[in-house]
């Protein structure tokens, strides 16, 4: 009878072990399933080429905004660049602003948070520009500005980088007339012809209808203009050529609109800088939907009356040409490499909604990994003028903390106006 028992014992025993067993069986089965269903989630591989790798990463931690890397000591800091009106500049802007800011570096800036550095016709007015902070120098300037070489040496250091951006006369001109009608509203433009064929009889007419201060205008040879040609001599083109040509002894990289991406790569290599650093989400682009097909006759006034900005933009976009041919012989593989990271980040910052997530993006040929994570694209899709504002903002706190560099300061020529 007690072996009877014994035995019934052990086969209740072994059956509740079994059950248990199973349930452990399935729990770890479940388990298994949810760790799957989350890597999947949070993981997801994109080829690109040989070598070349994304994954979109989940991560409760805040992920810094900087490289993965300390920033290499050989990427160039000081740098000057020329922001021509609606040439893309504000895109360009935006790269050496987060360059900057990231980096702590002084930018030239405002006093008063617009965006402008001088009068119409001055280059820069030293009162009002805000002084760099104690034992600090200024490391870049960016704003929009009439170039003049003289007093751009007399804020920045010798080894500066000098960089600009032009674009196609007849598209600049196109662009700037739209942006400046109907959005940014100039008076002459607004004042000018009405109607659905506005534009072309603006071409048609544009002796009649352009503003007497060249300064004040966007449509007439506004690029040789903020380049600081002498406004006295715009229906001069050999004095004009001559300019080109003085200026192409200062310019260290003069970019292209139509190749932009081209002209970031050519800019990468030139300061030693990463392909994060010129990522870029396109700012201020107005979309105008009639394309104003004009006759070749319209045309022809164009080039006319804009021969200034022809001969700068064909100076510089031959020279850039020949750059690009002399590159060496991957350059086009990394423009290539360069423009899939570009559109896989734009996709990735259209869709981010948070610091949980991130871009991971491996190592290339021209750049070390890095991330991209939901703060990089607010601060890729900022407008200008906030940016301009988070700059101020800081350097007035450094101002405010450590104080300003008074001697440095006091020896640039200009008015002098006590610091703040």
């Amino acid at each position: 009878m007690v072996k009877q028992h014994s035995n019934g014992c052990f086969i209740r025993l072994c059956s509740l072990l079994r059950r248990k067993k199973h349930y452990i069986l399935i729990s770890l089965l479940i388990v298994s399933i949810v760790i799957t269903i989350k890597v999947q989630m949070s993981i997801t591989m994109i080829k690109l080429s040989p070598g070349s790798r994304f994954e979109l990463r989940h991560s409760h931690a805040i992920i810094s905004n900087h490289l993965t890397t300390p920033f290499p000591a050989n990427e160039l800091r000081h740098i000057a660049f020329l922001k021509v009106h609606k040439a893309s500049s504000s895109t360009v802007l935006n790269i050496i602003y987060r360059f900057g800011f990231q980096r702590g570096l002084t930018f030239v800036l405002p006093r008063n948070g617009n965006n402008y550095l001088g009068g119409d016709s001055s280059s820069i007015e030293k009162r009002l520009i805000l002084p760099p902070s104690l034992n600090k120098t200024y490391d870049m300037l960016c704003n929009h500005v009439i170039f003049n070489k003289t007093i751009f040496g007399h804020y920045l250091p010798r080894d500066t980088v000098y960089i600009a951006i032009v674009r196609d006369p007849y598209e600049r001109f196109r662009s700037a007339y739209h942006y400046y009608r109907t959005v940014y509203k100039k008076r002459y433009l607004i004042q000018g012809p009405n109607g659905t064929d506005s534009f072309e009889q603006f071409i048609a007419n544009q002796e009649i209808y352009e503003t007497n201060n060249p300064y004040h205008s966007h449509t007439n040879n506004r690029m040789a203009v903020d380049f600081g040609f002498p406004t006295k001599y715009l229906k001069n083109s050999t004095k004009m050529l001559k300019y080109v040509q003085d200026l192409n002894l200062t310019f260290d990289l003069v970019m292209i609109t139509e190749r932009f991406d081209e002209s970031m790569i050519l800019l990468r290599r030139m300061l030693n800088w990463s392909f994060k650093d010129i990522l870029y989400i396109k700012l201020n682009a107005f979309k105008n939907k009639s394309k104003n097909n004009i006759n070749s006759t319209l045309m022809d006034k164009v080039k006319k009356f804009s021969e200034l900005d022809y001969i700068l933009y064909d100076y510089f976009y031959e020279k850039f040409d020949k750059l690009v041919k002399h590159q060496s012989f991957n350059f086009n593989e990394e423009v290539s490499i360069f423009i899939s990271i570009r559109e896989r980040m734009t996709q990735f910052c259209l869709n981010a909604t948070s610091n949980g997530t991130y871009l991971w993006v491996a190592d290339t040929k021209w750049s070390r990994a890095f991330t991209i994570s939901f703060n990089d694209c607010k601060m890729m899709r900022m407008p200008e003028l906030k940016f301009l504002g988070v700059l101020v903002k800081e350097q007035k706190s450094r101002i405010s903390n450590h104080g300003a560099n008074s001697e440095f300061y006091d020896l640039i020529p200009g008015n002098s106006r006590k610091m703040e």
